[in-house]
């Protein structure tokens, strides 16, 4: 039999036995392309190696298994989930737990495929940071890293061994250089002996570049996923685990390290704004806009009333300092208070960060409110408070948007009267 059909039987079986994935297995186009590994998507369609996949001798049953498994890498978001991590090292944790979880759900997959029981209830940064470092493919050229494994030529397997042999072709992303070398398409490991990732080269399911080269359309994907679900309720079941990652999906909870993020990136834009006034013509009582630099200015308020722990401030510092880092150029007012303000520094570099942590200082009561008296004439784009949430508030709302992350949720009574809360250590709608 050949490719196409072991997969649209196996589409079909899909159907059939497993509705939820059958119908999304089905929305996605199937294309014939000279990849790297058996199959690989890009959220718009299923790729596939007539080779490897005849080469491999992967039945209608594993095929059901890697469908499945193209589809869990979009359920999870693991495209947009990687951000800075190791290209190498995240594909193979990404694979690490999905492969875990289909062998838990009684999916089979093909023989050699990265799999760790102990990982089928972690997620992958869990997993990312438990594995070692690998090395990864860099351009012969320039030393970059970021390469794209283009094509790949089939050459068998040497006698006596179970690894199958291949020429691919490389494409760097930075310089552009082209290149051909020699690849296991499938790797050996060590057979029990040592280090188990000593000898991991790549992983041998599916094709992780496509990711990269497809435009996922969240709205659309979430759409299709809202549909599966209701053909499955209606002909069966799923997995308690993935009714859990699709409500995830079809009502998405957002991380506060990732609302915060979304809320100071949002400001880095040039642009006219009436929230900072043009203060050539403020002596003659004139308002009008001025035009933002592009340098991001935000300000963040530490309450060291002791309601928040030295690990909370560490975490929390943190990550606003990793956020701003990805700004080209930020300015950023850093206030410790209490019930007054008892430091305040300007931070133009992570490590300013650091030093103003080593000087916070406090332990009275909680009041908002000389905070924002500090910030009267600074202007900044937004205003980010690390707080408990009981204090006193002030009672006007100011001209610049505020985000209260508060290390635990408040009675009623101390809901803040202005702004966005966010609650860390939980996601939020």
């Amino acid at each position: 039999m050949d490719a196409e059909k072991i997969i649209k039987k196996a589409r079909t079986q899909l159907v059939i036995k497993e509705p939820f994935f059958g119908y999304l297995a089905n929305s996605l186009s199937l294309e014939e392309d000279d990849l790297l590994f058996p199959v690989g998507t890009d959220g718009q369609s299923i790729y596939y190696s007539e080779k490897l996949i005849e080469e491999l001798d992967i039945t209608v049953k594993e095929m059901e298994g890697t469908l499945v498994h193209e589809i869990m890498h979009l359920i999870l978001k693991h495209t947009e989930r990687r951000r800075t991590r190791s290209k190498m090292k995240w594909n193979i944790a990404t694979d690490l737990v999905i492969n875990s979880m289909l062998r838990d759900w009684g999916f089979e997959l093909p023989d050699g495929i990265l799999t760790e029981e102990e990982y089928s209830q972690e997620s992958a940064e869990e997993v990312y940071n438990e594995l070692p470092d690998f090395d990864e493919t860099e351009c012969p050229e320039c030393g970059a890293r970021d390469v794209r494994r283009k094509k790949l030529r089939v050459k068998g397997r040497n006698e006596g061994s179970k690894v199958l042999k291949g020429e691919a072709e490389f494409k760097c992303k930075k310089c552009g250089n082209e290149w051909k070398d020699e690849v296991d398409v499938i790797p050996s490991g060590n057979d029990g002996d040592g280090d188990k990732w000593e000898d991991v080269d790549i992983p041998p399911l599916d094709d992780h570049d496509l990711w990269q080269e497809g435009e996922i359309e969240e709205n659309e994907w979430r759409r299709k996923v809202a549909e599966a679900s209701n053909k499955a309720k209606m002909h069966g079941d799923m997995p308690s685990g993935l009714k859990r990652m699709v409500k995830d999906l079809v009502h998405p909870r957002i991380d506060w390290r990732r609302l915060l993020e979304r809320y100071i990136s949002a400001q880095d834009r040039e642009e006219y704004t009436w929230k900072r006034p043009n203060r050539r013509y403020l002596s003659d009582d004139m308002y009008y806009p001025s035009l933002k630099s592009t340098k991001l200015e935000v300000a963040i308020a530490i309450d060291t009333s002791g309601s928040v722990s030295e690990e909370e401030l560490k975490e929390f510092m943190s990550e606003v300092a990793g956020i701003l880092d990805s700004v080209k150029n930020f300015r950023a007012e850093l206030i410790a208070c209490d019930t007054e303000v008892h430091a305040h520094e300007t931070a133009l570099t992570k490590q300013d960060f650091q030093n103003f942590m080593e000087i916070c200082e406090g332990g009275g009561g909680t009041d908002f409110r000389p905070v924002f008296e500090e910030l009267q004439n600074v202007y900044p784009d937004c205003l980010v408070y690390l707080t408990d949430g009981r204090g006193t508030y002030p009672q006007s709302k100011p001209m610049y948007d505020v985000v209260w992350v508060m290390n635990k949720d408040v009675p009623a009574q101390y809901e803040p009267p202005f702004g966005r809360k966010v609650v860390m250590g939980r996601c939020v709608d």
